[in-house]
């Protein structure tokens, strides 16, 4: 029971980890954009 614990854990961490990345990425996409725009 307590490895079963401990990969969901890993996974949540995993899945926090790539949510945070993919927003970085959409931040740094609409950065990109207003700094093109305003060109």
């Amino acid at each position: 029971m307590g490895t079963i614990v401990l990969s969901s854990e890993i996974d949540l961490r995993a899945g926090l980890h790539t949510s945070a990345r993919k927003a970085k990425d959409t931040t740094g996409w609409f950065t990109n954009l207003i700094t093109a725009g305003s060109k």
